[in-house]
């Protein structure tokens, strides 16, 4: 599975993404002028799992929140939960190696991580870490 987002209302994904651009589909769409954020930049640990970090808000604002889904290839924000993970700073990175290993990263020193991303707010737990982590990369599952 391989997942991109524009930044904006919108993410593309494809199962075969050697396959060429008629691969790929239009995945979450967010209605413009809704309050729904755009697609900061996601992570896809597998064909049926893909989590979101949303883009600052119209007024430039970082925002906490993840939208995480079972259903990439939904283009329903219903199939797309939002929640925050982080009320007070902004995320810049998510990372997915798997579907029970999950890390977001941004513009605090902390790190969110999940084992169950798609879980809703209370299944993410944030770590204090002596850095900011605006980018995050996990290589492995464990």
């Amino acid at each position: 599975m391989l997942a991109g987002g524009d930044g904006g209302t919108s993410i593309a994904y494809s199962t075969h993404p050697a396959g060429g651009a008629t691969t790929y589909s239009r995945g979450l769409v967010s209605p413009t002028g809704s309050s729904y954020p755009g697609a900061g930049g996601l992570s896809c640990a597998s064909a049926t799992q893909c989590v979101v970090f949303a883009a600052p808000d119209d007024s430039g604002d970082p925002t906490g929140q993840v939208i995480a889904t079972n259903q990439p290839e939904a283009t329903s924000t219903s199939d797309w939960p939002l929640f925050t993970v982080d009320g007070y700073n902004g995320l810049n990175s998510v990372s997915c190696p798997s579907a029970t290993v999950c890390v977001a990263g941004g513009t605090q020193m902390a790190v969110h991580t999940s084992a169950n991303p798609t879980g809703g707010a209370g299944a993410w737990s944030t770590t204090a870490l002596p850095i900011v982590t605006d980018h995050v990369s996990c290589g492995a599952a464990n």
